[in-house]
């Protein structure tokens, strides 16, 4: 698995992680990063592992996001609606590189009483070198 490949499995299973909490309305995923591979398909990836979410659209964003001229790319399983509404900078934009998706949930969670939150989750051992 290369370093790359890893790091971006981790960043989705840590935006899922935070996609599962019932009392979360809203996150923000970002990166500086230009690859895809941490960029665009996270953002697909946790699209596809979750339900009763989107990806915050262009015009639902605040006015200085939706100026913005750049934005994702689609790439892998991203729909061209879903890379609209992410922001990307690249190099030569002012910064080393950055990207940005914000996540709305659609439907409202119903937290049986009782029900266990706190479930058991392996450790992280980091990104192999």
């Amino acid at each position: 698995m290369t370093r790359l490949h890893a790091l971006s499995h981790f960043q989705t299973r840590l935006l899922t992680h935070a996609m599962s909490f019932p009392s979360v309305d809203k996150v923000v995923y970002s990166t500086c990063s230009i690859h895809a591979q941490e960029n665009e398909r996270v953002v697909a990836a946790a699209m596809d592992a979750t339900m009763g979410w989107k990806v915050l659209r262009r015009e639902e964003q605040g006015l200085g996001l939706r100026r913005w001229e750049r934005r994702g790319v689609v790439e892998g399983e991203l729909k061209e609606d879903d890379a609209e509404g992410c922001v990307r900078c690249e190099r030569g934009d002012g910064t080393i590189g950055f990207f940005a998706a914000g996540f709305v949930r659609t439907q409202e969670v119903v937290v049986e009483e009782g029900e266990d939150e706190d479930e058991e989750e392996e450790e992280w051992m980091g990104i192999p070198s």
